[in-house]
């Protein structure tokens, strides 16, 4: 063993790696998928060059020296100093770790290979030297700029995908490049990439780019991805050199792509999202082996008839009746999605059998998946779809189905006979049967090569038969009526299982599933959960709404990144601090009043603790990286530590004892901002949040919103109940006029004529105030969502659009003006109480100071005009006479001189 060079270890469940040591001639070694969690006992293997640690639970680094390439991706990862002694280092991949600051790289001038994707990077000044870098990934960072990197001319892979750029000119540079993804940043111009000439993918969806021309010059570019961007499709026009193209959610219509059809060249193309009713420009592209046009409007496929070379194609979530067309197609089709149509498979149109037999040889023996969910199979489909010899995956969730028999003899619906079934499906390796009516499953005994099974939202109550398909590595049977689990204990291969949504109370069948990485058990009836805790691999652990009040078990499981565990008994958590890569954790709703065990947990990004008993959230303050957090119903009464939580961008603290949030000012990133029912009187320190939009600040003590004036992107508003009453903030200049849903209820309001400066309302509502008078919502085009119980209203017009409108409690006695609406059957307009003689008399004396005031303000505009016309004619005779006054002077000196000459003579 002292003379071993190479030494494979990965996928096992080793924790101490000391006798590693004593192999000091080892040139290899490859530890993935384990559970170590320090490198110390390999420091001294001098002669080690290659070293795979990656999916472990590493936090620090102690290396030898003589490493030439490190990949340790997917641990807990935020120190890497020590990898600045490692000058020998050629390739390093560290992804998915807790990195922040990437400086001991600065001097590593032999790296050709860095992977630094999915980290909390945000400068990247360090790597600016390092000239031999070939492949550079930074994706999923906080990174702002890359002009650092113009120095990296050997530079052929640049992925900084998911970061926050906004100009991308330094790539100019970078005239090696080959592979460039810059997808979803902020980057509007891409005419930085017209001189790379070895460019041949780039992928730039996400973004705000307009234009494309600039890719028309690079000759060997054959993938471009420019999903999700307002492209102007013309500057399509000239890139032939193209063959895969992503054009997902750029248009609004056919005639936008209209320029498809020049590409004749293409041969993958995806044009989902796109609301296109046809697919005619396609007609001509004979090359087209995959095409993905899902999620449009789309009502025939004849267009595609040519497409001879198809391989590929997803049509689902379209308004397809039939599948017409599909028959000239069918010679090398392996892949056909149509689910989410109003497809006739039986009457008038074409079905599923007759499709098959058009083409039998070709299309049974060629297809290996095939999605026919959301409907409903007749006998003769059903039949069909054991023909499919080679088929590997089968959808059939939403088909109304009652049982499965049907795919264990073609011939009777209702008849077992495993024979047929074996002939004819045997290669089933993915079986989806969701949201049917079956209660029994007893049908699917046999199917011993299944690897994924989905038999979701059923009647099931028995799954026995489950205890035979050993190679399952997916199971889902969440959403029936099951209680016994126990014939799951063979299952070892198992890596994700969700038995959540049944009645299950005993879980100990589980303890052997040592490869369980997703785990869902969520309500049940489950008290125990003990068993998990041998499960180390598990990363994913859902265990919300049911009867736990013990989780110590979990205190080994530091591969965990979401745990889920609302709902349940839970007062101590403690045993959550070592779990330093959690990424997700929600425990709302139980009886926590201690989180200190959090201080630690650097990487989480989504905290949920609502409705517990903490009074003190100090702990957080050095959890820089949340983005979400709520931490509602609970008896907060100082936020302080959330000052430099700089990239939150969704804060929930309803419902607590909060009168101060100043501390929120530095907070630019935040989009969402819920602080309802706590005792808040002041939000100037919202100003500075220019990005916001949707804010909650409802039931608190707030009397002046002027700070709301700068949130030009705010859209969601809700400041009911507050002190604001019928006050001037109540105005034009109060709020963006591009707010979308407005609230304030509880206002005491009387006077809403500010409301018609805020043309893009969509749903307004104002119960529970004083109002009277609507007239001005008749201006607001884009209403369609309105609530006014409550009020003083005796009146009411036609306000065209409305889904939803509820007027109860009001004084209205004649409804015939909403009478014409389509929804008018939805309104509410119950229990209308009947107005005095006194308060119809002051709303007509109210109507009559209104009309005067608008004949007055008429009137006053119209003298404006008259006196402003007066002006203008006065300016223009005064224009004239000094006009006339000049001609006069001058012809008279004209004559003058003429006089003198004439005397002269």
């Amino acid at each position: 063993m002292n003379k071993l060079q190479r030494l494979d270890l990965t996928h096992n469940r080793i924790q101490n790696i000391q006798i590693i040591q004593e192999l000091n001639q080892l040139t290899q070694l490859y530890l993935s998928h384990n559970c170590i969690d320090q490198m110390e006992d390999i420091r001294g293997l001098n002669k080690l060059e290659i070293l795979h640690i990656e999916r472990n639970r590493l936090k620090n680094l102690c290396l030898p020296t003589s490493i030439k390439i490190f990949y340790a991706s997917n641990n807990y990862i935020k120190d890497i100093n020590c990898l600045s002694e490692m000058s020998n280092l050629a390739s390093i991949k560290l992804n998915h770790n807790l990195i922040d600051d990437i400086t001991p790289l600065c001097a590593l001038n032999k790296i050709e290979l860095l992977e630094l994707s999915k980290n909390t990077i945000s400068n990247i000044e360090s790597i600016g030297n390092l000239t031999e870098l070939r492949c550079l990934n930074v994706n999923n960072n906080r990174i702002y700029d890359i002009s650092v990197i113009h120095n990296l001319k050997n530079l052929q892979r640049l992925c900084a995908a998911n970061n926050k750029l906004q100009i991308i000119s330094v790539v100019q540079y970078l005239n090696e490049l080959q592979f460039l993804d810059v997808s979803f940043n902020q980057i509007s111009d891409l005419s930085s990439v017209s001189g790379l000439n070895n460019l041949i993918e780039l992928l730039v969806e996400g973004n705000n780019i307009k234009s494309i021309q600039s890719a028309q010059q690079l000759k060997y570019l054959s993938h471009l991805c420019c999903s999700s961007n307002p492209i102007q499709i013309e500057s399509l026009y000239n890139i032939q050199q193209v063959i895969q193209l992503q054009l997902r959610n750029v248009c609004q219509n056919a005639e936008d792509l209209k320029y498809l059809k020049y590409l004749t060249n293409l041969q993958v193309l995806d044009i989902s999202k796109n609301n296109l009713e046809d697919v005619s420009m396609l007609e001509n592209l004979t090359n087209l082996e995959q095409l993905n046009i899902s999620d449009n409007k789309i009502s025939s496929l004849n267009s595609l008839s040519k497409l001879t070379n198809l391989v590929w194609l997803d049509a689902s979530n379209n308004m397809l009746e039939d599948i017409i067309g599909l028959d000239n197609i069918s010679y090398n089709l392996s892949y056909l999605n149509i689910t989410g149509n109003t497809i006739k498979l039986t009457g008038n149109k074409i079905n599923m059998y007759d499709l098959i037999c058009m083409n039998e040889q070709l299309f049974v023996n060629s297809l290996c998946s095939l999605d026919l969910s959301d409907i409903q199979l007749s006998k003769q489909d059903s039949k069909m779809i054991t023909k499919f010899t080679n088929l590997k995956s089968l959808n059939l969730s939403g088909c109304k189905l009652a049982s499965v028999g049907f795919l264990t003899n073609y011939t009777k619906i209702t008849v077992n006979d495993f024979t047929t079934y074996q002939q004819n499906l045997l290669s089933l390796q993915k079986l989806v049967l969701s949201n049917n009516n079956n209660t029994d499953v007893d049908e699917l005994v046999n199917l011993v090569n299944l690897k994924e099974l989905d038999i979701n939202i059923n009647k099931i109550s028995n799954i026995d038969c489950l205890a035979n398909l050993v190679g399952l590595e997916y199971l889902n049977v969440s959403g029936n009526q099951i209680s016994n689990i126990d014939y799951l204990a063979n299952l070892v291969g198992l890596e994700y299982l969700d038995v959540s949504g049944n009645q299950i109370s005993n879980i100990d069948c589980l303890e052997n599933l040592v490869g369980l990485q997703t785990l869902l058990i969520s309500q049940n009836k489950i008290s125990n959960i003990d068993c998990l805790e041998n499960l180390v691999g598990l990363q994913d652990l859902l265990i919300n709404d049911n009867k736990i009040s013990n989780i110590d078990c979990l205190e080994n499981l530091v591969g965990l990144q979401n745990l889920e565990a609302s709902g349940n008994q839970i007062s101590n958590i403690d045993c959550l601090a070592n779990l330093v890569g959690l990424q997700t954790l929600l425990i709302s709703q139980n009886k926590i009043s201690n989180i200190d065990c959090l201080e630690n947990l650097v990487g989480l990004q989504t905290l949920f603790i609502n409705d517990n008993k903490i009074s003190n959230m100090d702990c957080l303050e050095n959890l820089v990286g949340l983005e979400y957090l709520q931490i509602n119903d609970n008896k907060i009464s100082n936020i302080d530590c959330l000052e430099n939580l700089v990239g939150l961008k969704y804060l929930q603290i309803n419902d607590n004892k909060i009168s101060n949030i100043d501390c929120l000012e530095n907070l630019v990133g935040l989009k969402y901002l819920e602080a309802s029912g706590n005792q808040i009187s002041n939000i100037d320190c919202l100003a500075n949040l220019v990005g916001l939009y949707k804010l909650l600040i409802n039931d608190n003590k707030i009397s002046n919103v002027d700070c709301l004036q700068k949130l030009i992107y705010l859209k969601f508003v809700n400041i009911s109940n507050s002190c604001l009453e019928n006050r001037q903030y109540f105005s034009r200049q109060m709020l963006s006029s591009q707010i979308h849903d407005l609230h304030l209820c509880d206002s005491k309001l009387q006077n809403i004529a500010f409301l018609k400066y805020f043309k893009n309302i969509y749903l307004l509502e104002l119960n529970n105030n004083i109002i009277s008078d609507i007239e001005v919502l008749e201006h607001l085009q884009q209403l369609q969502h309105l609530y006014l119980n409550n009020n003083n209203i005796l009146e009411v017009k036609s306000i065209k659009k409305l889904k939803e409108f509820e007027i109860q409690n009001n004084y209205i006695q004649d409804f015939r003006p909403l009478q014409k609406h389509k929804n008018y059957d939805k309104y509410k307009i119950n229990n209308q109480k009947i107005p005095t003689q006194e308060q119809y008399q002051i709303y007509n004396n109210s109507k009559i100071v209104k009309k005067s005031f608008y004949k007055f303000k008429a009137a006053e505009k119209g003298a404006e005009k008259f006196k402003n016309k007066l002006k203008t004619i006065k300016d223009e005779l005064q224009h004239k006479i000094s006009q006339f006054e000049t001609n006069f002077i001058q012809e008279m000196t004209l004559v003058r001189q003429l006089f003198q000459q004439d005397g002269t003579q």
